[in-house]
């Protein structure tokens, strides 16, 4: 499903990943990060958040919507 999705709307699937599992998983995730999200009308609507994830397993940045630049994320990165 999440194939045909990304094939219909263009997404390059290379670089890019699609979030599944089970339900309370994927919710508490969304808590974690602060994401919001919510059913309407069958579509799934949330918040976009980009974040950058330590090797300890926390959050080291967060970029709220689409307004960041990649070399900003690829340099912190490297710090």
């Amino acid at each position: 499903m999440l194939r045909e999705y990304a094939d219909a709307r263009g997404i390059d699937t290379r670089n890019f990943s699609f979030l599944t599992g089970p339900d309370s998983a994927i919710r508490d995730l969304w808590a974690q990060f602060g994401v919001f999200a919510e059913f309407k009308d069958g579509i799934l609507n949330h918040t976009l958040a980009t974040l950058l994830i330590d090797e300890k397993g926390r959050i080291a940045w967060r970029a709220d919507g689409s307004a960041w630049e990649p070399r900003e994320f690829v340099e912190r990165m490297h710090k």
